[in-house]
């Protein structure tokens, strides 16, 4: 049977090879804590197989401050518990998609209405974050380009 994060550590093992991202690791207590940093992007991704799976995603802006954040996680659910194993295993699976489409260059980022907006893969669909004054808004989409619609996008390179 597969640990709750086995697949995750896959992926980040995938990043650090492939010399994208710098990758840090510690532990603490029971949770292994990778952080991942690129130039235009900082990671934290957190997993403790008995309690918590999660990623925290930072966009920055061309000055270098934290502009678009995105997390993932399990929440408050205990996935030690074996009536919450196949959720943990989907929210698994959904950060190791959004890992792979950072490495992969499928993150988009660029404009709407003149606010910084990014765009990902998010299962069969596409989610956008548009950076409003205060609060970030999304938004999901059935394809690339009525995600693209209304701004100008190119590929996030972190």
């Amino acid at each position: 049977m597969q640990v709750p994060g086995d697949e995750m550590v896959a992926a980040i093992r995938g990043i650090q090879l492939g010399g994208q991202l710098s990758v840090e690791h510690r532990r603490t207590g029971n949770a292994d804590i990778y952080l991942l940093t690129g130039k235009r992007c900082r990671i934290e991704i957190t997993i403790d197989a008995t309690r918590w799976l999660g990623l925290s995603f930072a966009l920055h802006d061309i000055n270098g401050n934290a502009a678009i954040h995105h997390d993932i996680d399990t929440d408050l659910y205990n996935i030690s518990q074996p009536k919450y194993r196949e959720f943990a295993v989907d929210i698994e699976s959904e950060i190791v998609q959004f890992l792979d489409s950072l490495v992969s260059g499928k993150i988009r980022v660029g404009e709407v209405s003149g606010a910084l907006t990014m765009i990902f893969p998010c299962g069969d669909a596409y989610f956008r974050i548009k950076r409003g004054r205060i609060f970030a808004s999304g938004r999901y989409f059935d394809d690339l380009s009525a995600a693209e619609s209304t701004g100008r996008f190119e590929r996030l390179c972190c």
